[in-house]
């Protein structure tokens, strides 16, 4: 009991000297326009920052120049799994932000959507550990409110990260897009890449090279190159999806 008492004092003391460093400094909290009816908000009103309201591409409510939250309530998570819509969002918070978080807000995944639980958790899972994207649940606006102050806080106060909208990636160009595209090949990273459409000149070329004509380029061995044509060559079998 003393340890625990001891360990409760030392996150009070801390959370005590960021109040007490930034006292003169307020927190601000982007936040979509079409958030501006949700309960949140009411709630984010009673803590001392400052909210401001925009059209956001992406996200709901941008916390620092790094975090951004998707929120849904668990019967809109529910629906952005039926309609795609999930994997869309998820993709562009990867591409624009370096921390997205998603909120789930709600006590049961109860709905009258005809979609099985173990879809649900299977989507639950390919967002953590696919996406590498954490999600957080809570029960209520309240709970939802608190969290999104605390996080901008730390961010804000003691990390001095402030809020900034970041906006989806300009296209890439024509050489951007081959690097990746090759870079996509097993054990290939950009460096490799390069050296290959430096030596094959075309995306199309590497593609339909040898395993002898690939190992021609520094750093792709047999292994690598037997990897390159297996993927190449070995026909696709669709994998089983339950929804």
């Amino acid at each position: 009991m003393e340890n625990n008492q001891k360990g409760q004092a030392r996150i009070e003391d801390f959370i005590k000297k960021i109040d007490d460093k930034n006292s003169n400094q307020k927190i601000k909290i982007i936040i979509d326009y079409r958030e501006s009816s949700s309960p949140i908000i009411k709630e984010l009103s009673k803590f001392n920052l400052n909210i401001e309201l925009k059209n956001l591409e992406i996200g709901d409510y941008v916390l620092s120049d790094r975090i951004v939250i998707e929120k849904k309530t668990t019967e809109d998570f529910i629906a952005s799994i039926v309609d795609g819509r999930l994997f869309n969002q998820l993709i562009k918070l990867k591409n624009t932000y370096e921390s997205p978080l998603i909120i789930i807000e709600g006590e049961s995944f109860y709905t009258s959507r005809a979609i099985r639980l173990e879809s649900i958790m299977g989507a639950i899972a390919s967002v953590i550990i696919d996406y590498k994207i954490p999600i957080i649940w809570t029960r209520n606006p309240i709970e939802t409110a608190s969290l999104l102050f605390h996080i901008a806080k730390r961010e804000q106060l003691k990390e001095k990260h402030e809020p900034r909208i970041r906006y989806k990636p300009k296209p890439k160009s024509l050489d951007e897009i081959k690097e990746y595209i090759v870079a996509g090949l097993p054990h290939i990273n950009t460096t490799l890449a390069k050296r290959l459409l430096k030596r094959f000149k075309t995306v199309e070329k590497i593609f339909t090279a040898s395993e002898k004509e690939l190992q021609e380029v520094d750093g792709i061995g047999k292994k690598i190159s037997k990897e390159i044509k297996r993927v190449l060559t070995e026909e696709y079998k669709e994998s089983e999806q339950i929804i």
